[in-house]
Order: C-alpha cells, then sequence, then structure tokens
C-alpha cells in the first residue's frame, strides 16, 4: 500500500470517529451542559443576589446566608464539583466544551480561594454591610419587570 493509502486511511479512521482504545472514554452527550446548568442554579441559589445581577431572578426575594456553616456548606460543594468536572474533562469533551470547562474550574478555584484561603467572610465586615444595599441596586437598576413587582421583590 502506498503512503497514500495510509494517509486515507489513517484520515477517514479519525473522520469516522475512531480512536485508540486508551484514549479518553466519550462523556455522554449532554453531561458537561447539564453540569454547567446544575452549576450555575446552585451558585445563584447560594449567592442569590449574584443571580440578580447577571439577570436571573428565581431568588430576587432572597439573601445570602453568610454564616459559617452555610460557607462551609458552599466549600465542599464546590470541591465536589471541581471533582466532577475533572472527571468530565477526563472524558471526551468538544474544542468549545473545553474552552468552558476551563472557564468553570479557574471560576470554581477563586471562589474555593475565597472561601478558604482569604476567607474575606471572617476579615472583611463590608462583605456584610454592603449586601442589602446590593441587592436593592440590582433590582432597582435593571427595567426587567414593571415597577410594582421590582418594590415587592
Amino acid at each position: 500500500m502506498s503512503r497514500l493509502s495510509f494517509f486515507l486511511l489513517g484520515l477517514a479512521a479519525c473522520a469516522a470517529g475512531a480512536r485508540p482504545a486508551s484514549g479518553p472514554r466519550p462523556a455522554p452527550a449532554g453531561d458537561f451542559a447539564r453540569f454547567v446548568d446544575e452549576h450555575y442554579a446552585a451558585r445563584f441559589g447560594y449567592a442569590p443576589t449574584f443571580g440578580t445581577a447577571v439577570g436571573r431572578h428565581e431568588h430576587d426575594t432572597e439573601l445570602e446566608d453568610l454564616s459559617r456553616p452555610h460557607l462551609e456548606a458552599r466549600s465542599a460543594a464546590l470541591h465536589a464539583e471541581a471533582d466532577r468536572l475533572a472527571e468530565l474533562r477526563r472524558g471526551h469533551l468538544s474544542f468549545d466544551e473545553g474552552v468552558d470547562a476551563q472557564a468553570l474550574e479557574g471560576e470554581i478555584a477563586g471562589e474555593l480561594l475565597n472561601l478558604e484561603t482569604i476567607r474575606g467572610w471572617q476579615h472583611n465586615p463590608m462583605g456584610y454591610a454592603s449586601l442589602p444595599g446590593r441587592a436593592v441596586d440590582a433590582i432597582i437598576r435593571r427595567d426587567y419587570a414593571p415597577g410594582p413587582e421590582r418594590l415587592r421583590s
């Protein structure tokens, strides 16, 4: 067989999705998208004012629970998410999913850095003092619903 034939056979195998047995196994379709949805649902549940600020209004009437047990639970949840994301990254993700996964990995690492290492919640009272004002500001500034509805939030 000529070199061109080997090249074309190799190209055909790649196009057919063939991969070596020792390569990463494909992630089931939709796993990464489901992870992303669950990550942000948990994040907006943990930080409702962040959800409001980015245009999600499921938690407009809520404020963050900044108690130590809640922050420790968030930290544990983030570690579980990081492990799950690492498992997804070991599987086959599309190029776009790989980029998104890397961004999410950095986001999770940053939040863990703030919770466990910097511990601003323990040293900086401004997070507590500014929370109500920031929450109201995000609701008042955006015209996403009629004024009376936003006022109730």
